[in-house]
């Protein structure tokens, strides 16, 4: 510690204990403290030496005693202040979560809906500070903090205080008050600043959420908000006005524009507005599919008039074209390392072809090449200022679909296809991000059926996107339409038997479903796993999981595929509450082995599995002691992988706060290596952090830990390798909020045990039934 810090602890003793720096700013360098009085975590802003000794004491912390006044929802709270050996300090809650700013720097810019929720947030809050006579006058996103899905206004009236205390004292001083970039034109010339300036640079916070930037110059006509719905930009232009008196004349005028901004755009999330509705999929939400166009633009190659289109706008080089056809062409029929040689062709062809990059990481993704998507999508929005907007947000929607952010990556498809719904690439986007993570966004998968139908209506050559349309299809009691999808995915196509059994299964013919069943003897190891998925997921028939499972560990399998069989079976019968049978087959076709993640989540979801687990775990923690895992290079379905997961999972249920302390920096050392697109080192971390807010009876703290736990999916990986779908952590999120009466919350962590992709989550069926039927009840489950 510097004599400094050294020094400000002393004073400071038996009030507060400073943990650790969290950051610094012009004006304040703010620490994490424990609050030994009322045991708590607490931020600690302490104003830098000179400003101090420029303000003295008594002025200033009067002043900040009437910020302390406020009380708002959207306001951060001030706890205490006071002078200490002569550093001027003040005291707020310490919010788990991240600020504005940190997130539009990992971001680059925000979905319309979120920005507009965000600054209507601000606004409340100004609103309310600016009725008690204070002004913030330095509103930029390092002062709005997020914290579970709202946003808080801190130091308030922090400013005022500063510059009411300090009078001319703050000249030669080197500091300055407010933000340049943010300020008002007023206040940047010395000028009387009233609320009108706060309205201001909320307004420059708003279209830096919207654009990535901040504006240049005053005329909106420089500015580039192309993908701006026309409403949003009116408030823009209204809020930003040089003038103070075009202004808004109140934050509370401000907040009504922006929800109305909010209602014209997108009145609900993930709802497409219903004008939009019509034009795509018809009146009452029937698909209009019309005739189909065709172009040919190659020999053998028709292609859809709507991707030729999305082609031509995207490109005039010829070289290009053409490899993005072959591309396509590749990708169509599986071969993924030739479809991604064609679109580096094309890239190497036209650097700014944002729709090769695209289409590049769509492939990488399909390979499990999270880390080479990454890197393709960075790479080109190095690039974004030479694309038009519609290619920018198609990429930074695609960045979040591959970071695997649910919220972030379905909300920004949605924003893309309302200005562009003619885009097959943005509509399969958003299928593909609500089938696979709408999970744990709140939603059910069949939420992308619509979007899938229309990129079939746009595009019927789109071969990948048959399968899940014959899958929702089922799910949706639709035999009909999965028949009609069927017969348009190609003969080849290694996914076809398995959903032509999938149809055969559902149409409620017993007849055929017996013929069906019987054929399944002699499937391949794709097909029977397939179906698996599908019946298992959300526990939708385990009786008929389990009778596939059995095909796959007949006596005339693999080694390999009978143990599979066998875990599939395990599942698939414990789920049903039938343990001794799921153990016998477990014992019988599946044990011997020395770690096992099926039997491991068993125990973990409850089940009396510990003569089995105690010594997988035991082996496990010794892979963790030699630093042999966690290692975030290798995949995530390497044996000591899963180990770690596993003892993670284990401290969060059980483990003492040694185990976990030791657990966290074995993480945060291998953290460093994890490629960012790896949704696994932050949500065991925040898992770990939970247990640590729980051991000290922070429930608040350990609630947020977990909701941050479970804010990534783990898919594709989580279908098969469960202990990756973060199951004990949801179930404990939901247990948390039905203490809490926090419905809400309760129910969109149960039905993630329904709607996410891993067949783990089946071996809490029985659980998660009694604990929605005794949502209001006390009794445990």
């Amino acid at each position: 510690m510097t004599d400094q810090l050294a020094r400000l602890q002393a004073a400071l003793r038996g009030r507060y204990t400073i943990e650790r720096e969290l950051g610094r700013g012009g004006m304040a360098t703010v620490y994490l403290a424990r609050d030994e009085k009322h045991r708590r975590s607490v931020a600690l802003k302490v104003l830098r030496p000179e400003l101090a000794a420029a303000l003295g004491s008594g002025h200033f912390l009067r002043e900040i005693g009437i910020a302390a006044r406020l009380a708002h929802p959207h306001i951060l709270a001030l706890h205490d202040s006071g002078d200490a050996g002569g550093f001027l300090y003040y005291v707020m809650p310490y919010v788990e979560g991240e600020s504005l700013g940190a997130r539009l720097k990992r971001e680059g810019r925000l979905p319309v809906a979120t920005a507009l929720d965000i600054a209507r947030e601000v606004a409340d809050a100004l609103s309310d500070a600016h009725e008690h006579g204070i002004v913030h006058r330095d509103v930029k996103p390092e002062n709005i903090l997020l914290t579970r899905g709202h946003a808080l206004v801190a130091d308030f009236g922090i400013a005022r205080a500063i510059s009411a205390a300090a009078g001319d004292r703050l000249t030669g001083s080197g500091i300055v008050v407010g933000t340049l970039g943010y300020m008002s034109p007023e206040q940047a010339a010395d000028q009387p600043c009233d609320a009108r300036s706060d309205i201001y640079s909320l307004g420059c916070v708003l279209y830096e959420m919207l654009n990535g930037t901040l504006p240049v110059g005053t005329s909106p006509d420089s500015w580039p908000l192309g993908r701006v719905p026309r409403a949003v930009r009116r408030v823009l232009e209204r809020a930003l006005a040089p003038a103070p008196t075009a202004r808004f004349p109140t934050a509370a005028a401000f907040a009504a524009a922006l929800l109305a901004a909010r209602r014209s755009t997108q009145s609900l999330r993930f709802r497409i507005p219903r004008r939009r509705l019509r034009a795509v999929f018809g009146v009452g939400g029937a698909l209009v599919v019309g005739a189909a166009l065709w172009v040919t633009v190659g020999p053998g190659k028709p292609t859809s008039r709507a991707w030729h289109q999305e082609l031509a706008a995207a490109t005039s080089s010829g070289v290009a074209r053409q490899a993005m056809i072959e591309g396509q062409g590749r990708f169509w029929i599986w071969d993924r390392d030739g479809a991604a040689a064609a679109y580096r062709r094309a890239i190497a062809a036209d650097s700014d072809l944002a729709l090769a990059y695209h289409r590049l990481s769509v492939v990488q993704t399909w390979q499990w090449d999270y880390p080479a998507a990454r890197r393709t999508v960075e790479a080109a929005l190095a690039r974004r200022e030479h694309f038009a907007p519609r290619w920018r947000a198609l990429l930074e929607a695609e960045r979040h679909y591959i970071m695997r952010s649910a919220d972030s990556a379905i909300a920004g498809f949605q924003a893309i296809v309302v200005d562009f719904p003619r885009s097959p690439d943005a509509w399969y986007g958003l299928g593909e991000a609500l089938f696979h993570f709408g999970g744990l966004a709140g939603v059910s998968p069949l939420e992308a059926r619509p979007a899938f139908a229309r990129v079939s209506a746009l595009d019927p050559t789109f071969v990948p996107l048959y399968a899940h349309l014959i899958e929702l299809a089922v799910f949706a009691h639709d035999v009909a339409g999965a028949r009609g999808y069927l017969a348009q995915m190609p003969r080849d196509d290694p996914e076809r038997p398995a959903m032509a059994a999938l149809i055969a299964l559902s149409a409620g013919d017993p007849r055929l479903r017996a013929e069906t069943v019987a054929s399944l003897a002699t499937a391949d190891r794709l097909t029977l796993k397939l179906l698996v998925a599908h019946f298992g997921h959300g526990g939708a028939d385990l009786p008929l999981t389990d009778t596939i499972a059995r095909f796959l560990s007949g006596p005339d399998r693999t080694p390999d595929d009978r143990r599979t069989g066998g875990q599939y079976r395990f599942v698939a019968l414990a789920g049903q509450g039938r343990w001794p049978e799921a153990v016998a087959v477990w014992d019988s076709l599946a044990g011997g082995v020395r770690f096992d993640r099926w039997m491991v989540l068993a125990s973990l979801a409850g089940f009396p599995a510990p003569p089995r687990v105690t010594p997988m775990l035991s082996w496990a923690r010794g892979e963790v002691r030699s630093g042999r895992s966690p290692d975030f290079r290798r995949p995530v379905f390497e044996e000591s992988e899963q180990a770690f997961q596993a003892t993670v999972h284990e401290a969060v249920l059980h483990g003492d706060s040694s185990a976990v302390r030791d657990l966290l920096g074995r993480l945060e050392r291998a953290t460093a290596t994890a490629d960012p697109s790896d949704p696994l080192p932050p949500a065991l971390q925040a898992a770990l952090e939970a247990r640590l807010a729980l051991l000290a009876r922070d429930t608040t703290r350990a609630m947020r830990a977990l909701q941050r736990s479970v804010a990534r999916s783990a898919e594709p990986f989580a279908m098969y390798y469960p202990l990756a779908a973060m199951a004990p952590e949801r179930w404990l999120l939901a247990q948390f909020a039905r203490a809490r009466r926090d419905r809400a919350t309760a129910t969109r962590c149960l039905d993630s045990f329904t709607h996410t992709w891993s067949l783990g989550d089946a071996l809490y069926t029985q659980r998660v039934a009694c604990l929605r039927d005794r949502l209001l009840s006390p009794d445990p489950c």
